[in-house]
């Protein structure tokens, strides 16, 4: 098992081994003498979810039904099909969580942490490598990036496949 996510609760039972970045920080709950947990250093967002870095990127939100993300908020924003998107206040150095820059995810089946409303969609979004910004320390959700502006692609399901 590979733990992407401190979110969690986890319990090892039987042989289980499980593989646990440094930059995780979790309690794993042991319920056999015959458990493991590999501690390995963490190479990074990319190597961790297994995104290739390239000059552009192209990752995954769960908006609702309208294209919409933080509905009837100030921070309310439409994802159209074909249109780019910038963030009007990018400030990424804040906390993980909160104002000052967009999230994406590596998966479109890992945005269901952060949105599960029915009727929502899957979008991929093309985004340049230099508009992402990653949290080194600790990540509490290590599958989730910010970036300031994105290209939105297509429709996607929750494998990423499009959605014609």
């Amino acid at each position: 098992m590979r733990i992407l996510s401190a979110s969690i609760r986890l319990a090892l039972y039987g042989f289980a081994v499980a593989f646990l970045p440094t930059a995780i920080n979790i309690n794993i709950a042991k319920h056999s003498d015959h458990c493991y947990v590999q501690i390995v250093q963490d190479l990074g967002w990319f190597e961790r979810n297994a995104v290739e870095q390239t000059p552009v990127v192209t990752l995954y939100k769960r908006v609702s039904r309208d294209f919409k993300t933080q509905e009837n908020t100030a921070n309310e924003t439409l994802w159209l099909v074909g249109t780019t998107v910038t963030h009007p206040a990018w400030e990424p150095k804040t906390a993980e969580c909160g104002r000052g820059k967009f999230h994406a995810c590596s998966r479109p089946s890992f945005c269901d942490e952060f949105r599960s409303t029915k009727g929502d969609r899957y979008i991929a979004v093309s985004i340049k490598l230099e508009d992402l910004h990653e949290w080194k320390d600790y990540p509490e959700y290590p599958h989730k990036i910010a970036f300031k502006t994105g290209i939105v692609l297509h429709e996607c399901n929750r494998l990423g496949k499009p959605v014609k």
